[in-house]
């Protein structure tokens, strides 16, 4: 009875990545990086990246499909940003 209601813990990512920071990892990393207005970090001209009043880090990849031959580029790009975004983090277990 005691397993069953047992939680099983899920890894927490914690931490604070500074946009700066990260545009310098996607740089190293072969991308374009590059800020905009208002706090926003463009990546190869289509993955936004920016901060919440909060601190939480927010990317939009748009409203891009995925039949276009640009799209693969788009979803490569978007989880190279959000793979970078974890590798920043610390692990909790």
């Amino acid at each position: 009875m005691a397993a069953a209601t047992r939680s099983v813990a899920q890894p927490l990512h914690v931490g604070d990545l500074r946009l700066a920071d990260l545009r310098k990892l996607m740089q190293a990393s072969g991308h374009t990086a590059e800020f905009r207005g208002e706090g926003t970090l463009l990546i190869d001209g289509a993955v936004a990246v920016r901060k919440s009043g909060t601190g939480k880090i927010e990317v939009d990849g748009g409203g891009f499909t995925a039949t276009g031959s640009g799209s693969r580029e788009l979803e490569g790009t978007f989880y190279a940003v959000k793979r970078k975004i974890y590798e920043g983090l610390a692990v909790v277990a």
